[in-house]
């Protein structure tokens, strides 16, 4: 007549236990029926609850538990129609549970049943977006994960999810142009997964192509890791999309392009490496108050000079570099080779230009 929480609570708790986690009988039994009253008891308010849960969390875990050894799509069934429901503490616990015992196989399976419901269920384990065939979806699917994983990657006190693990399967994975959010998510963590997962086995530069524009974000840091490679591949791709009329190109130490000249293009059979890094050098020598060795001065002045000489400099890099050239008199202001050795002759730097027919 005086039953208070506690013996509400102990005798829901007994009953919850007698339906679901018998000895004698299996789940199987009525399963319809009993998956509906999981969601009743998932989802519904319980008013005289104000201190605990009406089921402990043992026994919680325990019905998931057996309901997903039964039956994997049974388990993902209850997903999908939790999915649409306004979870209590009791559902949160549960789906906290089955989101950790879940396969990427059993994600796999969410993803093509219903992709909704597999956001809602990544929200509860981050860790699901180690399932390759997320990475495999539309763009917005991506985009949405990636929210997702943003807002714990922003709590430095959040540890629990393998960032670098998922930046490597989105490099392996994705074909989507998703490379600024992925930045707006990682941050400068995903320049240098890109270089570390650019040196592992899985990685092609076809592959690398695709995720380098990543180094835009952040010119000093993709320089600073290009000084500890040894790819010559790499290195080109990387150099290409960086700029290098970017005031913080300024900030980088004369030494460390005189490494880069040494190590990538000195006794180098790839004349393409040459090229790209010569057009890239040159502003910052051009522009630079630092003395730069006579053979990286050579090398970038004379390649630049033999390029313009066939005119097979880009346009839009042309229109930039003309800038920081002298002007020719009138009679002869079409004559960009002359441009760039007066800027040398202005620079006062010796150099013997190789005259190309």
């Amino acid at each position: 007549d005086q039953t208070n929480a506690e013996d509400t609570i102990r005798i829901f708790t007994k009953i919850i236990q007698a339906i679901y986690l018998p000895t004698q009988y299996s789940i199987e039994k009525d399963l319809d029926s009993k998956i509906s009253i999981l969601i009743d008891l998932f989802s519904s308010n319980y008013e005289f609850l104000e201190m605990t849960d009406i089921v402990d969390t043992s026994t919680v875990s325990g019905i998931i538990d057996l309901l997903y050894n039964k039956s994997h799509q049974d388990a993902i069934t209850l997903i999908i129609k939790l999915c649409g429901c306004t979870m209590n503490q009791i559902g949160k616990s549960a789906v906290n549970h089955l989101s950790e015992i879940l396969t990427t196989k059993d994600f796999s399976s969410l993803l093509k049943q219903s992709k909704n419901a597999a956001l809602w269920l990544m929200s509860f384990n981050l860790n699901l977006a180690l399932c390759e065939d997320a990475w495999k979806q539309d763009k917005n699917i991506q985009l949405e994960i990636l929210k997702q994983l943003k807002d714990s990657f922003s709590n430095v006190n959040y540890t629990g999810v393998n960032y670098k693990s998922i930046l490597y399967l989105i490099f392996e994975t994705s074909d989507v142009d998703i490379i600024s959010d992925l930045y707006k998510t990682f941050g400068d963590c995903s320049v240098d997964a890109f270089f570390d997962w650019c040196e592992t086995e899985h990685a092609c530069i076809q592959k690398s192509i695709r995720w380098v524009n990543l180094c835009k974000y952040n010119q000093i840091l993709s320089i600073e890791r290009l000084k500890h490679i040894n790819n010559p591949r790499l290195f080109e791709t990387v150099i290409k999309v960086l700029d290098p009329y970017n005031e913080k190109m300024k900030e980088i130490p004369k030494e460390t392009w005189e490494l880069f000249y040494r190590r990538f293009c000195v006794n180098n059979s790839s004349g393409n490496i040459n090229t790209v890094f010569a057009q890239f050098i040159l502003p910052i020598i051009i522009e630079s108050s630092s003395q730069f060795s006579t053979q990286l001065t050579e090398f970038a002045f004379i390649t630049v000079h033999n390029i313009l000489a066939h005119d097979e400099m880009d346009y839009g890099q042309w229109n930039r570099l003309s800038k920081l050239l002298p002007d020719n008199s009138q009679h002869n202001v079409w004559d960009k080779c002359k441009r760039l050795r007066k800027a040398a002759k202005i620079k006062n730097l010796d150099i013997d230009f190789k005259y190309v027919d």
